[in-house]
This record gives structure tokens, C-alpha cells and sequence, in this order.
């Protein structure tokens, strides 16, 4: 007769375990096979915390430098991934830099 342990997973006496995986690994994992889970907009906070600059420095940018936002039902979110506004932002100051001689150290 097999037999089954609620909680620890057994069948028939034999122990099942799942090999264990680092929490990187799942996170990747899940990105990678579900991109439905993964943030389309972020509160203006968040969207600063998750770049390293306050709210403060968020309401003085300007034009090329914001971050693109929509406004859903009163509330402004930030529909542009942190990364993707960062790395923009890292490509728009070399183009800058190399239109004015500057060499990267």
C-alpha cells in the first residue's frame, strides 16, 4: 500500500524532493516565462526609488530626461522600466559627451 505524508512529499516510502534553486534563479525563471506578472507602471516613487533619485529630482526633469508617464484615473504612472529609462539616459549623455570630445575615463 503507498503511502502519502501531507507536507513532506512521499510516495510509496520513497522521499521526493524538488532540487533546490537560489531565489535569482526563480526570479529569472519567472521573468523569462511570464512576462504578464512582471510591472507595467510604477507610482512615481517607486519608479525613483528603483533609479536612485528622489521624487524632488523626478518634477525637474525635463523633456527628453522624463521618464514616459500616463495618467490613469487621476493617478500618474510610470509606464517606462527603470532600466530601460536609465540605460536611455546612460546612451543620450555619451552621444552628448562624444559630440563634445569628452573621452570616458
Amino acid at each position: 500500500m503507498a503511502t502519502k505524508k501531507i507536507g513532506a512529499q512521499s510516495v510509496g516510502g520513497a522521499s521526493l524532493t524538488a532540487p533546490e534553486t537560489s531565489p535569482a534563479v526563480r526570479s529569472a525563471v519567472l521573468a523569462a516565462t511570464s512576462p504578464s506578472l512582471q510591472k507595467a507602471g510604477f507610482s512615481i516613487r517607486e519608479f525613483c526609488q528603483s533609479c536612485g533619485f528622489s521624487v524632488a529630482k523626478f518634477y525637474l526633469l525635463t523633456g527628453d530626461e522624463k521618464p514616459r508617464t500616463v495618467k490613469l484615473h487621476g493617478r500618474v504612472l510610470v509606464i517606462e522600466q527603470p532600466i530601460a529609462y536609465l540605460e536611455r539616459m546612460a546612451a543620450r549623455c555619451a552621444v552628448a559627451d562624444s559630440q563634445q570630445g569628452v573621452r570616458a575615463v
